[in-house]
């Protein structure tokens, strides 16, 4: 039998199909034109096509390769779950499928700290908006586990329901027709929050590959080469008369990346996109 969880997941299913689909393509991307650019010729010990920031900054660059490699890897195992309902519909296939969703979003998050950032501040500022999101989804997590009622609680709530049901069906017509008109008031509501759901996620889903690529591929491109006051790999713009306009890219793009990788982890999860659907959280990362 499937689990909620699952019923919940493959209701979203093309919206998470979308959403993989676009990550493992512009995973693949950046992995083939990695950020920093690569070496134009064969002139300081290095070979031509090989990556810059292998060279300048080796550390960031195997984070960055490591953790992107696992977002496209992590994506394939997202597709090749969704496309078959037998495969990932029971408990195991559950267990895989969220797990691999949230390797996803981890590893987008890494790769992203990683070869975005070349100076300290700027890894700072990520770091911190990765921060906030973690933070207030385990918030959310903590609280709803928490609040979870005891199963015998729970079953006699369900004896009181069901008792007051049988007390109004008792009732005369007048009462059957304001019940019948709230219940379609409640089903309206409830309609428009799934839609407005829809359309946050399908923003989202556009939003999170779109600033991945554009912050490995700034405008003004890399500088491939060592001098005159700048370093290879690092971008244009960075170090010239348009600074200032880079560091506004550069802090929006971030945050309009955080807030889309936020935005998808509070609407896929069924816990917390009910808890959210009351809060204003959906609408700050709007």
């Amino acid at each position: 039998m499937e689990s909620e969880d699952y019923i919940f997941l493959w209701k979203w299913r093309k919206y998470l199909l979308l959403l993989a689909t676009l990550v493992a393509g512009v995973t693949y991307d950046a992995g083939l034109n990695p950020p920093g650019g690569v070496w134009p010729d064969d002139t300081g010990g290095h070979a031509t096509g090989d990556p810059v920031l292998p060279v300048t900054f080796h550390s960031r660059y195997l984070a960055f390769f490591y953790c992107n490699a696992t977002a496209f890897v992590a994506s394939l195992v997202v597709i090749m779950m969704l496309l078959d309902r037998r495969v990932s519909g029971n408990r195991v296939g559950v267990t895989v499928l969220r797990s691999a969703m949230v390797l996803d979003l981890f590893a987008l998050m890494g790769a992203y700290a990683a070869g975005v950032s070349r100076d300290v501040l700027a890894v700072a500022y990520v770091s911190a908006l990765f921060g906030l999101v973690f933070a207030y989804v385990a918030l959310h997590i903590v609280v709803a586990t928490s609040a979870l009622p005891p199963v015998e609680w729970l079953r006699a709530s369900a004896k009181r329901l069901a008792g007051k049901a049988e007390e109004l069906l008792r009732k005369g017509d007048d009462e059957e027709a304001a019940s019948a008109s709230a219940s379609m008031t409640t089903r309206r509501v409830e309609e428009d929050r799934q839609e407005r759901r829809k359309f946050l996620l399908l923003l989202a889903t556009f939003a999170t590959p779109l600033t991945y690529a554009a912050g490995f591929d700034p405008p003004g491109g890399f500088w491939d080469s060592t001098g005159g006051g700048h370093t290879a790999g690092v971008p244009v713009l960075r170090d010239g008369p348009s600074r200032s306009r880079y560091r506004a890219f550069f802090y929006c793009n971030a945050t309009s990346f955080v807030a889309s990788l936020a935005i998808v982890m509070l609407l896929m999860s069924r816990t917390l996109s009910r808890r959210v659907a009351r809060s204003y959280a959906l609408q700050v990362c709007v």
